[in-house]
């Protein structure tokens, strides 16, 4: 597979939203639904732990480039 369909596949599936569902309970007993992390923004969160611990500045997501991946068709 070539780099660049590497690519977009990593983009697309960072830019998925997360299929896990979450629940809070509130004080009252009540059960609400958790707001959902996209992926993305949890893989570069773990991502940013890794530099943070090395020293390197974090990255920051870039939505236009998210946005085209979404669109590029996949072989």
């Amino acid at each position: 597979m070539s780099p660049s369909i590497c690519l977009a596949i990593l983009l697309l599936a960072l830019v998925s939203p997360s299929l896990a569902s979450a629940s809070i309970n509130d004080n009252n007993g009540v059960t609400v639904a958790a707001p959902r992390v996209p992926v993305a923004f949890q893989f570069l969160q773990g991502h940013n732990d890794a530099r943070r611990e090395v020293g390197v500045a974090p990255l920051e997501w870039n939505w236009t480039l998210g946005q085209d991946a979404k669109r590029s068709p996949v072989p």
